[in-house]
């Protein structure tokens, strides 16, 4: 069986388009902030499922700074290729955006 070049994952796709128009840019943008939520989402639902036993391990500081820590490495990630997602929406929307 042989797959045709676009659905092959050892062949990448192509690099999306890069943003020309501010509308373009715009959309780039809010498509590295969606994919920047979703992997904070990650994060949390991750972070639930640890258990810790260490009783300094507990606590609202320690909530605090783990959701903080989790937010700066979902912003990180995502302006930095993070996953992918951002590239794939941009990649299906951009044609729509002017």
């Amino acid at each position: 069986m042989t797959l045709s070049a676009d659905l092959n994952p050892i062949h990448p796709l192509d690099p999306p388009p890069a943003p020309k128009t501010a509308g373009q840019k715009k959309l780039y943008k809010a498509c590295q902030d969606f994919e920047g939520v979703m992997l904070g989402l990650v994060f949390k639902e991750m972070r639930k499922s640890v258990q810790s036993s260490d009783p300094l391990d507990q606590g609202q500081a320690q909530d605090i700074y783990h959701g903080m820590l989790d937010d700066a490495m979902s912003k990180s990630m995502a302006t930095t290729g993070g996953i992918g997602l951002a590239e794939d929406l941009y990649r299906q929307l951009y044609t729509t955006v002017k």
